[in-house]
């Protein structure tokens, strides 16, 4: 290992006379959404008695105020580098942004409506749902130069979904073709013309990499030649191609200026505050599960600094918008502190795990003890019967199945890093199976209900989880003992590039397209063997977004949007929430009756509902 480091050192001062000159993010194009900013402003959580929002100015514009609707300062601010963020408590519940520069040149960048939080129903509301935020690609002029555009998807379908999610978290209606759900199959029943979510949104949850600093990824540049949106090369274990400090922390404020250049997400930003997660793509591809970050627990020296500024920039720009205080949140830079932390929405209580800072393959170490602590006190301290809401980056129960995880390391190494940051990696089972047990304990003694929310795999999915605690023998469940343990709901992709050609499609479509993996996940609860069974309702490789929809003295429900490659369609699947179910059920079971027998063969059931959405209704 000590070799290893000595060489990456060797490498480091090779590449740092590369500089990030040619990195360039694409210039506005407003007929896809998008126009270049070097300042923002977001909704931020909100404290007790106050309205919160977020800005972010650059070294040109670093001072600000803030006007009420009778165009009166309320506040000013001034911001520091590096990344010139803050977050600013308020009054009023409609304010305007502007930024200024030091010749006292303001410039406006628009409303932000931080009431909007304390104005939505407590019984009735909504939570959104997205992550892997990748809207760059890379194309080629005639020459061969590498040049960097946004990514479309099919038929322009980033665009679409990202007006639907804009849309949807405004409450404004939309045509749709309804259905019925009967038996295993949907009957459509007409048009209607309606809202999407009858509980209206309230805050948006987002699931991990709302940025890329390795954007382009799949796109290996020829020698000599750098990449035009990555600050790592693309290769097995990701090196930085520049280990300076100053132009890594250009391209940060470059990456995330870009990304939080897109109207229709800003629109929702503009009225809904925001829990941020991490996942690997802050930071770097496959953090904590490359092997080489650690030695004898000492961060790997030529990563380090990378990983700090990444950290640094998620905190600034991402966390610094949570329920946490500034002071709390830039404190977590100190020392590696993991970044998990506790929130409540209208009486919901949940729990944000951070996956990355604690995580170690060459240990075996995904959380940490801190944060087990941490989350076991939080879990010790609920009322009964209760639903709770976790946020993992990393799907808890969706893998592929074991033998596509191998070929997948046969074929394409830098997909490695991949299948050891799941769950059931052989590295993480024993922390998933402490979690699974944990969780099953509360369920079972405490009638505690978690919804799982994730995100990484860029597909969606819907997961209902039922787990038998007493396997008598072939991991085959008892159905009189099994329960319903909780729900998932997998929200990731809502704008990526799809990998269209070559080995690498054949293996991202058989990794991604696994419903249930390996169907049955066994562990120990209580000395006894006991099984999961994640049954999918719906499982699809698109672009898409989620929600959880809360309903006075109604089922929960979980929700994926999506766009449907198939048929060109936007969609709307949803799932209601039955804690107390128990099998056999009708529901489950597909029925072929002949003139002396009826055949009852198991089959998951589809979701509750499904809506296919109007494509002129999501397009302006």
């Amino acid at each position: 290992m000590k070799s290893t480091l000595f060489l990456l050192v060797f490498i480091a001062m090779t590449f740092s006379k590369v500089g990030f000159a040619q990195i360039k993010f694409p210039d506005s194009e407003p007929s896809k959404g998008y126009e270049y900013k070097e300042v923002h402003a977001r909704v931020a959580f909100p404290t007790k008695g106050n309205n919160r929002i977020w800005v972010k100015g650059s070294a040109e514009y670093p001072k600000g105020n803030i006007r009420d609707t009778s165009n009166v300062i309320i506040k000013e601010f001034s911001l520091q580098p590096p990344f010139y963020t803050s977050v600013i408590d308020i009054q009023s519940n409609i304010v305007t942004v502007e930024f200024c520069g030091a010749n006292k040149e303001c410039i406006v960048y628009g409303e932000l409506y931080p009431g909007t939080y304390n104005a939505v129903s407590k019984d009735n509301f909504s939570i959104l749902l997205y992550g892997c935020m990748e809207p760059f690609n890379i194309a080629y002029k005639d020459d061969g130069t590498p040049i960097t555009e946004i990514f479309e998807g099919e038929k322009n379908s980033s665009f679409k979904l990202r007006t639907l999610f804009k849309n949807v978290s405004m409450g404004n209606p939309i045509q749709f073709e309804d259905s019925i759900k009967v038996k295993q199959k949907y009957q459509f029943n007409g048009t209607k013309d309606s809202i999407l979510l009858k509980g209206a949104p309230k805050l948006i949850i987002t699931t991990g990499d709302q940025v890329y600093v390795d954007a382009g990824y799949g796109e290996k540049m020829k020698k000599d030649v750098i990449h035009p949106l990555s600050a790592w090369e693309t290769k097995r274990r990701p090196l930085p191609f520049n280990n300076s400090e100053t132009h890594y922390i250009q391209y940060l404020n470059k990456l995330y200026n870009a990304s939080y250049s897109f109207n229709e997400i800003e629109a929702a930003h503009s009225k809904l505050p925001t829990l941020s997660t991490i996942d690997d793509h802050e930071l770097r591809d496959g953090w904590g599960s490359q092997k080489d970050e650690y030695e004898n627990g000492v961060m790997n020296p030529f990563l380090e600094n990378h990983y700090k500024l990444g950290k640094q920039a998620f905190l600034e720009h991402q966390l610094l918008l949570s329920n946490k205080s500034s002071e709390n949140v830039r404190d977590l830079l100190e020392g590696n502190k993991s970044m998990e932390y506790a929130f409540e929405v209208n009486g919901k209580k949940g729990y944000v795990f951070d996956l990355r800072s604690s995580r170690n393959i060459n240990t075996n170490q995904v959380l940490g003890e801190k944060q087990w602590d941490d989350f076991e006190n939080w879990l010790n301290k609920l009322e009964r019967d209760q639903e709770i809401i976790l946020i993992t980056s990393i799907p808890l129960t969706l893998r592929p199945l074991k033998f596509i995880e191998d070929v997948a390391k046969l074929f394409k190494p830098e997909l490695r890093d991949d299948v050891r940051d799941g769950w059931s990696s052989k590295h993480n089972i024993a922390e998933r199976n402490r979690l699974i047990a944990l969780l099953v304990k509360h369920r079972i003694e405490r009638d505690i209900k978690p919804i799982f929310v994730s995100g990484d795999v860029h597909k969606s999915a819907l997961i209902e989880i039922w787990v038998d605690t007493n396997v008598k023998r072939n991991s085959k469940h008892d159905i009189a003992e099994t329960m319903i343990l909780g729900y998932e709901v997998v929200a990731s992709g809502i704008s990526h590039e799809f990998i269209k050609t070559g080995i690498s499609k054949s293996i991202f479509k058989l990794l991604e397209s696994q419903n249930i993996g390996d169907g049955f996940i066994d562990f120990k609860y209580e000395g006894n063997r006991a099984s999961l069974y994640p049954m999918v309702r719906k499982s699809i490789v698109a672009q898409n977004f989620g929600a959880i929809e809360f309903e006075k003295n109604k089922k929960t429900k979980i929700h994926t949007f999506i766009y449907n490659q198939s048929n060109d369609k936007l969609e709307q699947h949803y799932l209601e929430l039955d804690f107390d179910k128990k099998l056999p059920d009708d529901d489950y079971y597909r029925i072929v009756k002949t003139a002396t027998k009826e055949k009852r063969s198991f089959s998951p059931p589809i979701p509750h509902g499904m809506r296919v959405l109007k494509s002129e209704n999501t397009s302006n």
